[in-house]
């Protein structure tokens, strides 16, 4: 019988040296949750994890909805002569090192726009400075109807990479690492049947009659 964790560990290694990214959190990470989920983590939750990514490659962005049970990081706002805001929803903490190489952390907005997003934190709790010049501040959503209207910052920017082959080789070793066991032929538990059935319906429910004229 193959161990999952041990071929997982040394495949995160491998592609980690490759893109010179440190991997130890990653590692420990999942040895906490594979004590939690067993193996139904390298199954079901990676998989999970590698679609939601995919989606945000195809979206441009990493919206709040995507990466459900996963620790999220702090987003930054920059503005030139003004304060740096962090606010919640940033990149997952989970193979951060690979993910900050294809999408951008911090969003530089001018006067303008940092008015209009600050109409949006209307109700949002600012707390006391962290850093020790007070430079900056947290935005924490009140509640969760309002953290639903922030807009999703992020953006694939490669244009300012000096190099288009690093952030591919991080693409490819998120999904490596994500889909690895992802069509691993087991027996599952009812509830994930009905749940794979249930997803397979909706798409079909959302897709156009392939022979359709309307539009």
């Amino acid at each position: 019988m193959i161990d999952r964790g041990m071929l997982w560990a040394a495949a995160l290694e491998d592609l980690g040296a490759g893109c010179s990214v440190d991997t130890s959190l990653d590692k420990e990470y999942v040895e906490k949750r594979c004590q939690e989920e067993g193996d139904k983590f390298f199954t079901v939750t990676l998989p999970r994890f590698g679609k939601d990514f995919e989606a945000c490659l195809e979206d441009l962005v990493i919206s709040r909805d995507r990466f459900r049970g996963f620790g999220r990081r702090e987003r930054r706002l920059i503005c030139e002569g003004e304060k740096s805001y962090l606010t919640p929803g940033g990149l997952p903490k989970f193979l951060q090192g690979f993910m900050e190489q294809v999408f951008a952390d911090d969003y530089v907005v001018t006067r303008d726009e940092l008015s209009e997003l600050r109409s949006v934190f209307l109700g949002f709790r600012i707390t006391e400075p962290w850093s020790q010049d007070g430079s900056h501040a947290v935005w924490v959503p009140a509640d969760r109807e309002l953290a639903a209207q922030l807009p999703p910052i992020f953006r694939l920017d490669l244009s300012e990479r000096e190099m288009y082959s690093r952030a591919a080789n991080a693409v490819a070793a998120i999904r490596q690492l994500c889909l690895m066991f992802g069509k691993e032929k087991s027996d599952c538990s009812p509830d994930l049947v009905d749940a794979a059935i249930n997803e397979y319906v909706a798409t079909d429910e959302e897709l156009m009659l392939p022979f359709s004229t309307e539009e």
